[in-house]
């Protein structure tokens, strides 16, 4: 058997391709391995500065927010103060009225009358009405407005109380500063209204007419109320009892200014 020398090279070359490749992998492994560890950090950190950029973002928009507030803030004080200027500058063109309301004494109407066949005649006397019998009675006041400021007023009645006067609806009382003018109010109660429980209805007895005072440019208004007894009705089973005066006697009444000015120009135009 001969030798050749060259028989066992292909399986060296073998088994050193082998563990050339097996350190290769190894190599590989740790380049992985420590790529990986890196991309690991890379992502932690990239969350982290996420996480930050988050942060400062809400930050930021509180920020703002509060800023946005403190603007919105201003803008309303500023708002406020110049409403305040505004209206004590119309506060000087408001009228003031001084408003009373007089029992009539005038000859063609007395304070109450009850309609007969010869017209409205005055009660002086109390009267009894039977529940058979029909009558119809008017009460009678005088109303004095005036006006105690330096600017005309405008007077609009707004409740006439269940009675009427002489302005027509919808029209309205002008007065001079430092002048007044009368009106005539007049209730016509039917006696058969008042054998009714209605009888106790305040638009039977109460006199609560509500007016408002403004001035000409209609920018600032005032309300006023009167509040009067006209109790000059009772019952005593089927009949009417009239007395000639209420049942709370009084020979003035004055109207109450009522809270709350309004600004119609200012409030509409806000």
């Amino acid at each position: 058997m001969v030798d050749i020398p060259w028989e066992g090279i292909p399986n060296w070359i073998t088994a050193s391709t082998s563990f050339l490749t097996l350190v290769a992998a190894v190599f590989a492994g740790i380049f992985a391995r420590r790529a990986a560890h890196w991309t690991r950090k890379q992502a932690e950190a990239t969350d982290l500065q996420v996480d930050i950029a988050r942060t400062a973002l809400g930050v930021a928009e509180q920020d703002a927010l509060a800023a946005q507030t403190a603007i919105d803030l201003q803008r309303t004080e500023a708002d406020r103060s110049a409403r305040a200027r505004e209206e004590t500058r119309l506060d000087s063109l408001a009228p003031i009225i001084f408003a009373r309301a007089k029992p009539s004494r005038i000859i063609n109407r007395a304070f109450l009358e009850i309609r007969s066949a010869d017209g409205w005649t005055r009660v002086d006397d109390p009267v009894e009405v039977q529940g058979h019998e029909t009558h119809i009675f008017r009460t009678n006041l005088i109303l004095e407005f005036e006006n105690v400021s330096e600017n005309v007023a405008q007077v609009d009645i707004i409740d006439n109380a269940s009675g009427e006067t002489e302005l027509r609806s919808g029209d309205a009382l002008f007065i001079s500063p430092r002048s007044s003018k009368e009106l005539l109010w007049s209730r016509i109660v039917p006696s058969s209204v008042l054998h009714s429980d209605e009888i106790n209805s305040p638009q039977n007895w109460l006199f609560n007419m509500t007016f408002w005072a403004r001035d000409l440019g209609m920018n600032v208004r005032d309300s006023y109320r009167f509040n009067a007894d006209l109790r000059f009705f009772d019952r005593d089973g089927s009949r009417l009892l009239v007395s000639p005066v209420p049942a709370i006697v009084w020979g003035e009444n004055v109207a109450t200014p009522l809270p709350g000015r309004v600004y119609e120009r200012l409030d509409a135009n806000g």
